[in-house]
């Protein structure tokens, strides 16, 4: 972003001869990142993060409705014991095109710590003839078998038609429980 500012008064407002040295132009890192996070908070919905993400999801779709978005908020029962997991899950069109074109192979993948909660994101690839494509992606609140399965059931319901023959993935008990539930005589 600091960039970008820089090359806006450089090209746009030349004529100024403003110096490198004024803050109100040219402006620090820490000062341009506060602009932008008071941009985020001013635009939330929420102050609660669920919340926000719930809202989002409701727009996405008034937005996007040939896209698949599923979405459960965290929620504890009344005794304490109901409680339900987070789940969020998310699929294109496109997507769902190349889901159905090449999923006969299909690789599922997590990364960790990318974002602001320890939330595993999960990703299911495909190879097609030039690359390798995202076909699904989903967040979970925790690494069990029934909580990975959940998420593929929802994405198998998106896509009736896919034929899921074989699957790659790491060597994780609790995938490859989940995968063989889901997909029963899928190759791994």
């Amino acid at each position: 972003m600091q960039r970008h500012l820089s090359l806006y008064v450089e090209k746009e407002l030349q004529h100024l001869s403003i110096d490198p040295f004024n803050q109100r132009y040219f402006s620090e890192k820490k000062t341009i990142r506060n602009h932008m996070y008071k941009y985020i908070v001013k635009e939330r919905t929420s102050s609660i993060d669920q919340e926000e993400l719930g809202n989002k999801v409701v727009m996405w779709k008034s937005q996007h409705p040939n896209h698949n978005f599923f979405f459960r908020p965290f929620a504890t029962g009344d005794d304490g014991e109901d409680s339900k997991n987070l789940l969020f899950v998310h699929q294109t069109d496109s997507q769902s095109n190349f889901l159905k074109k090449y999923g006969n192979v299909v690789l599922m993948d997590a990364t960790y710590k990318t974002m602001k909660y320890m939330l595993p994101l999960f990703f299911l690839v495909v190879k097609t003839n030039n690359d390798f494509q995202i076909v699904a992606s989903f967040i979970i609140q925790s690494e069990s078998s029934a909580d990975i399965g959940e998420p593929l059931e929802v994405i198998k319901q998106w896509n009736p038609e896919w034929k899921y023959q074989n699957c790659m993935t790491d060597y994780d008990e609790s995938e490859i429980h989940a995968i063989e539930k889901v997909f029963p005589g899928v190759y791994l």
